[in-house]
């Protein structure tokens, strides 16, 4: 049986951490840190879990897609917009 994966879409420098802790877990993590649009985000979340993206690399319009073709995305684009709100 394989692990589960997670799709995590963060600057390249945070990408060792979360690797090291999913190690330990039993987890893969599949990485990028490079911008995606809805379509290549969905094509990357292929055998992925769930995906956890930087708002700061992704979209909040790519992150609408992707939550509309069912795919689990975190932070969610209610999460997002939740922050721009509160926090800036």
């Amino acid at each position: 049986m394989e692990p589960p994966f997670i799709g995590l879409i963060t600057k390249e420098w945070s990408q060792s951490a979360y690797q090291v802790q999913a190690k330990k877990l039993g987890i893969g993590i599949k990485t990028s840190d490079q911008k995606m649009s809805g379509s290549d985000l969905i094509d990357f979340a292929k055998e992925c879990y769930l995906l956890y993206v930087d708002p700061a690399i992704i979209s909040i319009s790519a992150i609408k897609t992707v939550e509309k073709s069912g795919i689990r995305i975190y932070p969610s684009s209610n999460d997002f917009l939740f922050a721009i709100i509160n926090f800036l």
